[in-house]
């Protein structure tokens, strides 16, 4: 079944233009897995992240991200197009639309990092957070502390 699906896969994609977007969008997010894209993130993350005298909120770091994205996704189509021209130039416009939506399918971890960068940075800095953070950190040493008397209590008898 499986095989004959995989036989057929050319005529799906030209019967149903709707499919081939979802093929190249995945093939986008596949090939965004890659141990050179993925040392992008955390790049992106410093990037979107900024300056710690910077305020960034949640918005502020998914707009950076979102710049990010499509002028790399537009980099991508400009490029695939003009190789399209000098090529044979037949149905430019249609891979042009392709080669956005592989663009934007290898571009979706880099948009989810960044804007969760922002949200994780505007949790660090919370004043409740830290509060919460630091009454944990007490409590979690006063239980190594009487851990640590346990063991030596019983290690003396």
């Amino acid at each position: 079944m499986f095989e004959g699906f995989l036989a057929n896969v050319g005529d799906y994609i030209h019967t149903n233009p709707g499919l081939a977007l979802v093929a190249v969008f995945l093939g986008g997010l596949l090939a965004a897995s890659t141990p050179c894209v993925l040392a992008m993130v955390p790049w992106m993350m410093s990037v979107v992240a900024g300056r710690r005298e910077e305020r960034l909120g949640v918005l502020r770091a998914l707009r950076f991200s979102l710049a990010f994205v499509l002028g790399l996704a537009m980099t991508f189509t400009a490029l695939g197009m003009i190789a399209a021209l000098a090529g044979s130039g037949s149905s430019v416009v249609w891979g042009g639309a392709l080669l956005l939506v592989y663009a934007l399918g290898h571009s979706v971890l880099n948009l989810i990092a960044g804007t969760s960068m922002g949200a994780a940075r505007r949790l660090i800095e919370s004043r409740r957070t830290n509060r919460a953070l630091d009454i944990a950190r007490r409590v979690a040493g006063g239980v190594i502390v009487l851990v640590g008397v346990y063991f030596a209590y019983r290690g003396l008898l």
